[in-house]
């Protein structure tokens, strides 16, 4: 099945301004959350124990957001070669939304991405947002209630609220993508909504699942 690609048309530049198009994946640009983040809305007090968490933007810009907390499971798995992956499934019961992760290292030579995250949001008909329509960044972070720092990559709509986001393989994206994954504590999906409303989805890497990614990159670098 061929992806719908969202990316946009502009292209990451590297800290010096420059940038090189046949050694980057473009990229759709990230949305600037952080004018208008629904997390500066949440008392963190309320979050505690939480280990996935929802979070939209207030229709009407004035009103704080509300969050809505749930769950997430970080297990190891096997793709088709027996190269271990890592894979995540999360829900979010007050919004009958759940989300299924795997991260694979990408075997296909003919594709310049260094690793694959495959995103499935699982949502109800009667989800507030009709459908999720656009995956436009992964970003990392130490704290929940904070702007995260984007991934590297190219975002592509493969089908319904499934995606593709493929992480760029770059000389010079690749160890900060690897650092960003392995070292940051929380996961953000910034996602918009069938309905245009904008939201970000953190899943939580506890300690087990700290321990997991480490295993398993280093396992992807020794192969």
């Amino acid at each position: 099945m061929t992806p719908e690609s969202s990316a946009g048309t502009d292209t990451p530049t590297s800290g010096d301004g420059t940038t090189t198009a046949e050694e980057r994946l473009p990229s759709e640009t990230v949305p600037e959350i952080a004018a208008n983040d629904p997390a500066a809305s949440v008392d963190p007090a309320v979050l505690a124990g939480s280990q996935s968490l929802l979070l939209e933007a207030s229709t009407d810009g004035q009103t704080g957001a509300v969050p809505f907390s749930g769950t997430v499971e970080w297990t190891e798995g096997k793709d088709e070669l027996g190269v271990p992956t890592i894979k995540a499934t999360a829900s979010i019961p007050a919004r009958n939304l759940s989300v299924d992760l795997t991260i694979r290292k990408n075997a296909d030579a003919t594709l310049p991405a260094s690793h694959l995250m495959e995103i499935n949001f699982q949502v109800s008909d009667s989800f507030i947002g009709g459908t999720i329509a656009s995956l436009p960044g992964v970003l990392l972070k130490n704290e929940e209630l904070v702007q995260g720092t984007p991934l590297v990559g190219a975002s592509a709509r493969v089908v319904g609220s499934s995606f593709l986001f493929a992480l760029s393989a770059a000389e010079k994206d690749l160890p900060t993508n690897i650092e960003l994954l392995t070292s940051r504590k929380w996961m953000d999906f910034a996602v918009i909504y069938g309905t245009g409303t904008r939201a970000i989805i953190t899943l939580e890497k506890d300690d087990a699942a700290d321990a997991l990614f480490k295993k398993v990159f280093a396992e992807w670098e020794k192969s």
